[in-house]
């Protein structure tokens, strides 16, 4: 793998500021699903390290949650910044674990980078509201205060937008994260964890769990230190953890299954029986149609 900057591939694993190499316990090896060769290896992390991890979180929770949002702003733009600057080499990670085409890979990145700026400004602006009250002497102020350890569970679809878009949208709050990412793709999450933590991420607010799903899944549902639990995947496995999330009376948020289904058609030009000098011409006068009706 060809990077500018190498140490964003990182086979290992994030917990409460530590990494912890592959080399030093059982590992996983990640394959490239377009060729079927491998990438590299990550730590396979127990269901104790998993609890250390959320320890880890609540106890930086007391600190990350008294920080200003002007503060945690601050550290999410730079944040931001970063993953706009190496936006090609977090593209050629995510292209050779997920399998995604590398301009498809920009793009994500592109909207993880927006995803965490728009949350930075989002920060600034948690404000309480001033409600009347029954009685004149009273006043009545709403106050919107941080949750707490969030556990965040992200699918090999989206490796980098999906883990922006949950986990910027909990720090922003001054809440601490626990992410545990698809087994399949856990090297772009690693790679955001890089950049965050050289944008000055306090240690043990965000920590990256590899290693088995259900295992490391079940730990962070059975915590009661997590307080909220924000999932994606499919709906059968969504129903099984919001039904163990109420053993602890966790806040959940599922974003299951498919909602678009569609049918794809064959290729009017590629199979049209007319030869290739014709489709290519017929092809260019429509273009010249349309530029005509857009002037």
């Amino acid at each position: 793998m060809n990077l500018t900057c190498p140490s964003l591939f990182e086979q290992s694993t994030y917990v409460g500021g530590t990494w912890i190499e592959a080399t030093s316990q059982p590992n996983d090896t990640v394959v490239n699903p377009a060729n079927g060769e491998p990438v590299g290896r990550v730590p396979r992390l127990t269901a104790a390290q998993a609890n250390d991890a959320v320890s880890h979180a609540a106890t930086a929770y007391d600190e990350w949650r008294e920080w200003s949002g002007r503060e945690r702003a601050c550290v999410l733009r730079e944040w931001a910044q970063v993953v706009k600057t190496i936006r090609d080499d977090l593209a050629i990670i995510l292209s050779s674990e997920q399998g995604k085409p590398i301009h498809e890979a920009r793009a994500e990145i592109a909207q993880a980078a927006n995803y965490i700026e728009w949350f930075s400004e989002e920060s600034r602006r948690i404000y309480g509201d001033n409600m009347p009250a029954v009685r004149r002497s009273q006043r009545v102020h709403v106050i919107r205060p941080p949750v707490g350890v969030c556990a965040a569970i992200t699918s090999w679809t989206f490796p980098s937008s999906m883990v922006a878009r949950k986990v910027g949208a909990a720090l922003a709050a001054g809440c601490t994260v626990v992410l545990k990412p698809s087994s399949q793709a856990p090297f772009s999450a690693l790679a955001l964890c890089v950049l965050a933590e050289n944008a000055g991420l306090p240690r043990g607010v965000f920590s990256v769990l590899t290693g088995d799903d259900a295992t490391l899944v079940k730990a962070l549902v059975d915590s009661p230190q997590v307080r909220k639990v924000s999932f994606t995947g499919s709906i059968a496995a969504g129903k099984k953890l919001m039904a163990r999330c109420a053993d602890t009376v966790k806040k959940v948020s599922l974003e299951l299954g498919a909602s678009s289904p569609f049918i794809v058609f064959d290729d009017p030009i590629s199979t049209s029986p007319f030869p290739a000098r014709s489709r290519r011409a017929f092809a260019t006068r429509a273009r010249r149609r349309c530029a005509r009706t857009a002037s």
